[in-house]
């Protein structure tokens, strides 16, 4: 972890975030790259692919999409009690690619308060509580 420190060994905010942020969206594609192949090469999905693309070329709604493609329209986090089919596994891997940047945001808000930054340390956590709302649809209703 040498490369994430400056010339005088403190740890660079925008290296750690940059490198957590990389390596977990990497990570989250090939999860992706799996469950692609997974929905593709095996009937153990929740929709039929070539169902689903047609429909998405034809320029179907959502809801229309997923009743030809064979289940209703899901709603939260449909995919976690799905996760052998392979589009969940894909639908998995786009989250945790998506999700990479709350634990960056976390640890480089970490990293300012150790620093002795509190108004960016404050800052930094603000926008990962605001992410992690987003993130599990919490609070707003149907704004």
């Amino acid at each position: 972890m040498k490369f994430l420190r400056d010339k005088d060994g403190e740890l660079r905010p925008s290296l750690v975030y940059g490198e957590t942020v990389y390596w977990l969206t990497i990570a989250g594609a090939v999860v992706t790259a799996a469950g692609s192949v997974l929905a593709f090469a095996s009937d153990a999905n929740l929709l039929d692919p070539a169902v689903m693309f047609a429909a998405i070329w034809e320029g179907g709604t959502v809801t229309d999409i997923w009743s030809r493609a064979g289940s209703v329209q899901p709603s939260g986090h449909w995919y976690l009690a799905a996760l052998p089919s392979g589009d969940a596994l894909a639908m998995t891997g786009m989250v945790a690619a998506i999700f990479s940047l709350v634990p960056a945001t976390v640890a480089v808000g970490w990293l300012m308060f150790r620093r002795q930054e509190p108004f960016f340390g404050t800052v930094t956590m603000l926008a990962a509580i605001l992410s992690l709302i987003s993130v599990f649809n919490i609070g707003l209703g149907n704004l």
